[in-house]
């Protein structure tokens, strides 16, 4: 894949080519994703981006190569925002974080690596004493399937 242009990126096709050559797609609510990484920088697309639906069936490595487009598209700053589902949410906040973590535990279920009960307790409660709120608790039950 190159790397110099923001249209040389794979086809839809192609990305889906990657996936099924050696890596195991997954779905956030509903939506499928080729590998974490590809979830992590689709979702700094706005939802306009022509370029999202492809990114999102990346494999891991074309996805990192992805990375590197953004970084020089935006002179090496982070993004201001990432956009899921119709919300746009701060770069590096703590919902930008939960919804990262929710992703990579809906890749973790969908290889039949399940976190053990013990496992998620913990993380509910590392994120309520880092956070200070309970939206990181409601996540992680939502995630379960719990309500």
């Amino acid at each position: 894949m190159q790397t110099n242009s923001r249209d040389k990126i794979p086809s839809t096709t192609e990305a889906a080519a990657n996936v099924i050559a050696g890596e195991s797609t997954f779905t956030v609510h509903g939506i499928p994703f080729g590998s974490v990484e590809a979830f992590a920088q689709s979702i700094k697309l706005p939802p306009d981006d022509h370029r999202k639906a492809a990114v999102a069936m990346m494999n891991r490595i074309d996805a990192k190569a992805f990375q590197k487009i953004l970084a020089a598209e935006s002179n090496g700053r982070a993004p201001e925002y990432i956009y899921w589902r119709g919300m746009q949410i701060a770069y590096g906040s703590p919902q930008h974080s939960e919804l990262m973590s929710f992703a990579a535990r809906q890749y973790q279920i969908s290889i039949g690596n399940l976190p053990s009960p013990k496992m998620l307790v913990a993380n509910v409660v590392a994120s309520s004493s880092q956070y200070g709120n309970v939206s990181n608790f409601a996540l992680t039950r939502f995630s379960l399937g719990t309500k």
